[in-house]
């Protein structure tokens, strides 16, 4: 009897371990299931972080595609602003004796030496109608053009200059006046005669001489004289005349017509602008076929170089 209640108290205490096993289970397996709920919770949250960092980088990648395509959008309009401006100063936009920096010419340096016919009612013809072009039977509209091209000025600046050659020497005077600019020689203005007019031709040369300016074409007689001069023809040109004068034997020695030559009928005086034999201009206006002035006995015309094609 006493061996049964025995037995029976065992099997009662293994049954209350066998429950308390049980119960410490089921709080290890419910504080398991809370971990791995916040677990759950804890990978959401970062699986959602995830997803958030990765539509800010799209977002990114977008506002960076768009700056990109804005840079491209403003270095397009840059280099079309630079292509308006190298257009804006081309040759055929830009006024004659205006000043150019080297950097702007310099990439096309020969498009600004240019020449052009003239047509009747255009620009050009209605600055030398009725002055230095005159209705006549010698030199036609159709003989003529208009260059455009660069100087040094006095300041040795780059100047652009402008005059009206006969057809058949254009490419000659071209020639001598790219050389005479690659050699860097000072020309103090080039500008068609018109720009002096005072009423008639002979008058109006004087004015040009005054204001010391290089040109060419003017319908008019030679000086002293009543044939027509190769200027009338587009054919000859003065170069800087107030440093190189037209002079002519007196009895009283050489006479000249400008007070503001007078320095420079000594043609020894070393001023860069005068031109002697040999020198850069005068050897150059020689290998184009020009003959110079300045080799005539009486009168000797210092400033005039022409190639007799009439």
């Amino acid at each position: 009897m006493r061996k049964k209640k025995i037995g029976t108290a065992v099997i009662s205490i293994c049954i209350c371990a066998l429950f308390l096993v049980v119960a410490i289970m089921s709080v290890v397996l419910l504080g398991f299931r809370e971990k791995l709920s916040e677990f759950e919770t804890e990978k959401e949250n970062v699986l959602l972080q995830c997803q958030i960092l990765q539509e800010n980088m799209k977002t990114l990648q977008e506002q960076n595609g768009n700056l990109e395509t804005q840079i491209a959008q403003i270095l397009e309009n840059q280099k079309q602003q630079e292509q308006n401006v190298h257009l804006d100063t081309s040759i055929e936009n830009i006024a004659p004796g205006q000043i150019l920096a080297y950097e702007d010419v310099a990439e096309n340096l020969d498009s600004y030496f240019s020449s052009r016919q003239i047509q009747e009612g255009d620009e050009i013809y209605s600055r030398i109608y009725g002055k230095s072009y005159q209705e006549n039977g010698n030199v036609a509209l159709s003989d003529l053009r208009y260059l455009t091209l660069l100087h040094y000025n006095f300041n040795h600046e780059i100047q652009v200059g402008e005059m009206i050659v006969n057809a058949a020497v254009e490419q000659d005077v071209l020639g001598i006046f790219k050389e005479l600019f690659a050699n860097e020689y000072e020309i103090q203005s080039i500008f068609l005669i018109d720009n002096y007019w005072t009423g008639d031709a002979d008058s109006t040369d004087s004015a040009s001489i005054e204001a010391n300016n290089t040109s060419c074409f003017n319908y008019r007689p030679v000086t002293g004289g009543y044939h027509l001069s190769n200027h009338a023809y587009g054919c000859a040109i003065d170069i800087n005349p107030q440093q190189n004068p037209y002079i002519w034997m007196t009895d009283n020695g050489w006479g000249w017509s400008h007070d503001n030559a007078t320095p420079y009928v000594d043609r020894s005086s070393g001023d860069p602008h005068v031109i002697t034999d040999g020198d850069i201009c005068c050897s150059t206006f020689e290998k184009y076929g020009f003959q110079w002035g300045g080799y005539w006995s009486n009168p000797i015309d210092y400033q005039h170089f022409e190639k007799a094609l009439y």
